[in-house]
């Protein structure tokens, strides 16, 4: 007997024979299954061959060493047993062009040798065992792999990678971070974990492939220990942990990485430590890649550089990943599950997000994926609150750590979606505000970052307007921008036509904005915020209207020069210019019509309950036209926690309160008149529009001249009979 180790699975047995190789039957079925999946592959490398050898023919460039020897493989019977002749593979040298190079519009050509790369890796599946790489790919990882290699024939070589929980993601990537390290030689390369524990995880992964490598393909190892992972061919892996808590501000320090592999990127605890990391990044090399992919949990550093990255489009790439691109995540197998889960119809938040992910990322989301999901929610595996985090259905849906959306995700959505396909545009502006009110200026915005106040209609001399204002910390210590929000009443719907947001504005300057456009849209009512800063806005505000019934703010023909078609004309600051802009008074819902209230809004979780309710019911109906996208993004982010209503953790959400401080003063004092009088929506746009059509302009004229002329002539013939009958007394 002798002690031998199993050819197939690794173990150590007692050998019978000398020229027994495998365990037992179960390892040599395996074998004869295996080989003749090799058989099957041996007939794609030869048509991979024979496309390398065109490729070279019509003098594109290619990879030295993708195609391969039809001879090299070959299968013979030992001691009729079924056996293998490995065939030596290529020497994956560097190419001396780039492989990224795409023909006719066929992916990158290094997707094709990294498909065969990972036939010869061994993963440690939860459900399968252990099993080739290839074999095992997830939709989910095949869609990775193809956004990755459409960024890179783009010329883009960072991407941020939002997934949902267990799709194979980091397996996927980590095997992709060893294929860069052996096709590109001299590369240094960054292995980032958000913990150590996660870290010893990936380098025991990153074992597994090596040592399931054929001897002919393995790279040789100088050194792999739990800092780096060195090369014979100059590449270095070197394993870093971020940490979960504050204080790493110094990551990456002394390091420079051509690529970088950051894993569970929310759960890093300094966004300092991640700025020190991308600055150690190459900014020119060739091969360069970054990829950053995570869960959401929350609004965070990750959600940070997602946003960031949808504002760069062309050096950067956002790929979500939803549950469903998991095809396991099914109860198709399931029959009795599948009737409890999956016999009724998608209800209306269902289908809405079902029509997103359509719409989105070109999926369907099939019946049998549906029910997995009712069945998810139902058993209580995932904590409450948190599914639409680990099991996401789209981006908007991913970021939500605690409490639960406050407004729809999918009404949300299909505003934005209104709004791009509807090609809405606005004038963008840039304030420059003086030493006073009259040194208040206005020029156009032509960059994104300096647009402070957007406007989509201009003031309409028939138009009652509400204006909401949140001063900078007025509600949130985070929440430092001061906005002003301008909408015009309906009886019927309230729509957005103006808002000013800007960090950069003290709380008296403040004033001066809503000023300026209280002044702008003159029949208006305002309704601030008057928690911090708010009673200095109030304070400075009365002291504008103080001087402006003085006649003190008249400026000059010099200071009243014409910059931005009318919105800066002579009219603006002359008399009494503030005489429209009147003060919003709160009262209690259960008080007496007409009692003694107060001056604008101190906001406290009912009064915030109310006002919030208020607003998002508005919207649901389709009452509330909001025109600002920025707006709708910080929508997104509010939760609800109990009585608490805000944006989670350090994000915005100044836009979304001052819109509900203009609801607020639209239900309570401008809307019950507006109703009283008929004045809605469609019949105030269709009184405006026959008063600006010229031919019904001059019919109206004529019969208005016509009612006078007549009027004046009867009264004439009156005054003349008066005088006949005193002459015959």
């Amino acid at each position: 007997m002798q002690l031998k180790v199993c050819q197939e699975c690794g173990c150590h047995f007692e050998a019978a024979q000398a020229k027994q190789f495998l365990c037992s039957r179960s390892c040599n079925q395996k074998r004869r299954w295996r080989l003749k999946r090799l058989a099957e592959e041996k007939e794609h490398k030869a048509k991979l061959y024979q496309a390398d050898q065109e490729a070279r023919t019509a003098g594109l460039p290619v990879l030295e060493g993708i195609g391969i020897d039809q001879t090299q493989n070959s299968l013979k019977e030992v001691d009729g047993s079924l056996t293998e002749e490995r065939w030596s593979p290529p020497t994956l040298s560097p190419p001396q062009e780039n492989i990224l190079v795409t023909t006719n519009g066929n992916s990158s050509k290094w997707l094709d040798l990294f498909m065969e790369f990972i036939t010869a890796l061994q993963v440690d599946t939860k459900d399968y065992g252990r099993i080739s790489l290839r074999d095992s790919l997830f939709e989910s990882q095949l869609i990775f792999l193809k956004e990755v290699c459409k960024g890179l024939d783009e010329g883009i070589h960072e991407f941020w990678i939002l997934k949902a929980r267990q799709l194979g993601i980091t397996t996927i990537s980590l095997a992709l971070d060893l294929f860069w390290l052996i096709v590109h030689p001299g590369m240094q390369y960054g292995l980032v974990t958000d913990t150590d524990d996660n870290k010893q995880k990936a380098i025991i992964i990153l074992k597994r492939y090596l040592e399931s490598l054929p001897k002919s393909y393995r790279p040789e190892q100088t050194l792999h220990n739990r800092t780096n992972l060195q090369l014979a061919n100059g590449s270095v892996l070197d394993y870093l942990v971020a940490g979960t808590k504050r204080g790493g501000k110094g990551l990456g320090k002394s390091r420079a990485f051509a690529g970088c592999h950051g894993t569970e990127v929310s759960a890093w605890g300094d966004g300092r430590g991640f700025d020190s990391l991308r600055a150690t990044l190459a900014e020119k090399h060739p091969w360069r890649i970054r990829i950053w992919e995570s869960t959401a949990e929350g609004f965070n550093m990750f959600y940070d550089g997602w946003q960031q990255a949808r504002d760069d489009p062309h050096a950067q790439r956002c790929i979500f990943i939803g549950w469903w691109a998991k095809r396991d995540y099914t109860l198709d197998n399931e029959p009795r599950l599948m009737e409890k889960y999956g016999a009724d119809e998608p209800n209306e938040e269902e289908a809405g997000k079902i029509k997103i992910v359509k719409e989105l990322y070109g999926y369907e989301v099939t019946r049998g994926q549906l029910a997995w999901y009712r069945h998810k929610q139902s058993t209580g595996t995932v904590e409450e609150g948190t599914i639409e985090q680990n099991y996401p259905w789209h981006e908007y849906e991913a970021f939500v750590l605690t409490g639960s959306h406050f407004f729809s995700s999918t009404k949300v959505s299909d505003r934005i979606k209104v709004i791009a396909d509807s090609g809405s545009k606005f004038e963008a502006y840039k304030f420059f505000l003086g030493q006073d009110v009259l040194g208040v200026s206005l020029e156009k915005a032509y960059v994104k970052s300096e647009v402070e106040l957007r406007i989509w209609q201009r003031p309409s001399p028939q138009g009652k307007y509400v204006i909401g204002c949140d001063s900078a910390y007025g509600n949130n210590e985070h929440k430092d921008r001061n906005v002003v929000s301008v909408w015009r009443c309906y009886a019927d719907k309230l729509v957005q036509v103006a808002e000013y947001a800007s960090p950069d504005s003290s709380a008296s300057q403040c004033a001066w904005v809503l000023a300026f456009l209280g002044g702008l849209y003159k029949d208006s009512l305002v309704n601030l915020e008057v928690n911090g800063v708010g009673w200095q806005v109030i304070q400075e505000l009365k002291h504008l209207k103080q001087l402006s019934n003085l006649g003190v703010l008249t400026p000059t023909a010099a200071e009243t020069g014409d910059t931005t078609g009318d919105l800066r004309n002579p009219e603006l600051f002359t008399g009494n210019f503030l005489s429209g802009l009147r003060s919003f008074i709160w009262r209690r819902p259960d008080g007496v019509y007409g009692a003694g209230g107060f001056y604008h809004t101190q906001s406290t979780d009912q009064t915030i309950l109310t006002m919030m309710g208020h607003m998002r019911d508005k919207f649901y109906t389709g009452e509330l036209m909001v025109n600002s996208v920025p707006m709708l993004e910080e929508m997104h982010k509010i939760i609800q926690n109990g009585s608490s209503i805000g944006a989670e953790g350090r994000h915005k959400d100044d836009r979304v309160f001052a819109g509900g401080f203009a609801v607020q003063a639209w239900v309570d004092s401008i809307r019950p008149g507006m109703l009283q009088r008929g004045e809605t929506y469609e019949r105030v746009l269709q009184l405006e529009a026959d008063l600006n059509d010229p031919i019904k302009r001059d019919a109206r004229n004529q019969m208005w001249t016509r009612l006078v002329t007549t009027t004046l002539n009867a009264n004439d013939e009156e005054k003349k009979m008066a005088e006949l009958s005193r002459m015959w007394r």
